[in-house]
């Protein structure tokens, strides 16, 4: 079970996610540090055990910087657990 903290810090990501357009569907909690976002553009990897609501925005500046040059762009999965270094496929 989450604590009220941990799902305020999950509540925090979702918000930044969806005022940024992208329609959060489902998230699943794969290990200790590997929340899956399930969102229209693919999936997106936060690590719980940090503050979930930076992992977002990096995650959101990357999506922001690409669908500037691609409107359409999807990905297979955007991995935003490492601090300020975003991986994306």
């Amino acid at each position: 079970l989450a604590t009220g903290e941990q799902i305020q810090n999950y509540l925090s990501a979702v918000k930044i996610l969806e005022d940024g357009g992208i329609d959060v569907v489902s998230i699943s909690l794969e290990i200790s540090n590997k929340a899956v976002f399930n969102t229209n553009i693919g999936d997106i990897y936060l690590n719980p055990e940090e503050d979930l609501s930076i992992s977002a925005n990096n995650a959101l500046t990357l999506i922001n910087d690409l669908k500037s040059k691609n409107s359409s762009i999807h990905f297979n999965y955007i991995d935003a657990r490492f601090g300020n270094k975003v991986f994306y496929k």
